[in-house]
């Protein structure tokens, strides 16, 4: 595939959304030149979500499990005193 110039990243910005030149320019360099990036943002579509780590069926049963115990302990704790 062939890498593409600044011109054409821009005008591929100006197709895709209504931003003028220097609006598309600026946020290429904001967005170091990843036009994908450009367009999410133009649409409100970041990714503003942490990509979790994938886990097994395995892994996600004994997470939650440790995590009702430690909720439990924690309100042991809290009625003791």
């Amino acid at each position: 595939m062939e890498a593409l110039d600044n011109s054409d990243l821009i005008d591929i910005i100006l197709r895709q959304t209504q931003y003028n030149e220097n609006e598309a320019k600026l946020k290429l360099q904001e967005y170091k030149n990843n036009v994908e990036l450009v367009i999410r943002d133009f649409y409100g579509l970041n990714q503003t979500k942490k990509d979790e780590p994938l886990r097994t069926y395995n892994q996600e049963i004994y997470r939650q499990i440790r995590k009702k115990l430690q909720n439990v302990s924690t309100d042991v704790e809290i009625k003791k005193v």
